[in-house]
């Protein structure tokens, strides 16, 4: 089960929503970029790769992992090697900068593996010019969409198994217009890191949940990233957020000592450009008595 659905859980949902309380909406009453794709979801998942490559821009010793897309392509290789079957959709596949098309399934697998290797070294390729110039372009927020739908791939993997489709990394001109806006908005000091900077922060969570990565830890805030059209965030979004909390108490997160503690968890509202947060500073007994809970629960 993934962390998404394991707080979902009515029991769990109400244990966890004694724990904090909502912020007060605040900024705008309107967002200032309006949703100009349809599907809002791949503008969500592909504003995450681009602010966090704002953020490690801004932040030159961030420390990051593999990106979830690289680990798809990773997959589809152990898959392979393994001699497991691939369900393959026609599409597009990047290379060289632009796209070329795939007209039918490629019976021969290491085919298949070329085409997602060559469309993840071309967002490669404009990932580390944007952190060579600091321009953000349409190229890279391109390729944003590409490792946003990688992404998604390799999420759905727990589910349907090995399956690859090209028909996801068409050009998306609506998402890029959408993403450079946003990104334009971003204000340097909120993202500011003073001791550490962790992208993509991974949990360790075992065999306990799937897929618990978060989006930014920075100094002693654990940062969750939304591009919802709704002025205040919804309070899932804190639900998941102190999920995470719940499990960096229980097993921690790759890379960061056990020692340091996670303070204070704060949602970043893009449309809005919004910060919000909530400090857990002076409520030790009630985060631990919550950690207590989660953990015995969780295992």
């Amino acid at each position: 089960m993934s962390l998404t659905a394991y707080v979902r859980l009515p029991a769990v949902r109400r244990r966890i929503r004694k724990v904090y309380t909502p912020p007060d909406p605040s900024g705008p009453l309107k967002p200032l970029v309006a949703r100009l794709a349809p599907d809002s979801r791949l503008t969500g998942t592909a504003f995450d790769y681009a602010l966090r490559f704002f953020v490690e821009l801004l932040n030159p010793g961030a420390q990051r992992g593999p990106w979830i897309a690289e680990r798809f392509v990773r997959y589809v290789e152990n898959c392979i090697a393994s001699q497991q079957s691939i369900d393959l959709e026609s599409g597009k596949v990047w290379a060289d900068g632009r796209l070329h098309r795939v007209y039918a399934p490629d019976p021969v697998p290491e085919a298949t593996l070329a085409n997602l290797q060559s469309s993840l070294a071309w967002a490669k390729d404009q990932y580390r010019h944007y952190l060579g110039t600091g321009i953000p372009t349409q190229q890279l927020m391109q390729a944003c969409c590409v490792l946003a739908k990688f992404d998604w791939m390799c999420r759905a993997q727990f589910t349907t198994g090995c399956h690859v489709n090209l028909g996801l990394l068409d050009e998306e001109p609506a998402v890029v217009r959408e993403l450079l806006q946003l990104l334009a908005l971003v204000r340097s000091h909120q993202f500011l890191a003073e001791t550490r900077c962790i992208l993509n922060p991974v949990f360790r969570a075992g065999n306990l949940v799937s897929g618990a990565d978060a989006d930014l830890l920075i100094d002693d805030r654990l940062i969750e990233i939304k591009v919802s059209e709704r002025r205040r965030p919804d309070i899932r979004d804190w639900d998941q957020l102190i999920g995470y909390y719940g499990l960096y108490r229980v097993s921690g997160i790759n890379g960061l000592d056990r020692r340091v503690k996670i303070r204070r968890l704060g949602i970043y509202s893009a449309r809005f450009a919004t910060y919000y947060e909530i400090g857990l500073q002076g409520k030790e007994a009630a985060t631990n008595a919550f950690a207590a809970w989660f953990a015995g629960r969780l295992r």
